[in-house]
């Protein structure tokens, strides 16, 4: 099972209630455990190995793009919490990688979290 969320363009409005009018077509081209086997893989090379990706959920844009929440899990205590999202293209199944900068901002929440969480 997995979720769609859809990426609404407009602003909230000034006053009052949001109308929304959507519908969603189209095709998805990679499903949700390839997408998820491709953000593994780019996590353990470029992130960390006790990172790793989970729960997709579909998000529909102008490119419709699989986002995993990513978490640290620790030997012994299995998934221990979440420290960021990475999202792999629907349609081509690569990685989107994100910024140098979220990627540090993850890493060192891992470390603070595990060394609290080590002996």
């Amino acid at each position: 099972m997995f979720q769609i969320a859809y990426e609404y363009p407009d602003q909230w409005p000034e006053s009052g209630p949001l109308k929304i009018k959507a519908q969603l077509q189209g095709e998805i081209q990679i499903a949700p455990t390839d997408a998820l086997r491709e953000a593994n893989h780019y996590i353990t090379l470029y992130m960390g190995v006790l990172l790793g990706a989970d729960d997709p959920v579909l998000v529909w844009g102008d490119t419709p793009k699989w986002r995993f929440t990513c978490y640290l899990h620790m030997p012994h205590l299995g998934r221990v919490a979440s420290v960021g999202t990475i999202d792999v293209d629907a349609s081509s199944g690569e990685v989107i990688p994100p910024p140098s900068k979220i990627i540090q901002q993850m890493q060192d929440q891992a470390r603070d979290l595990a060394s609290r969480l080590s002996s």
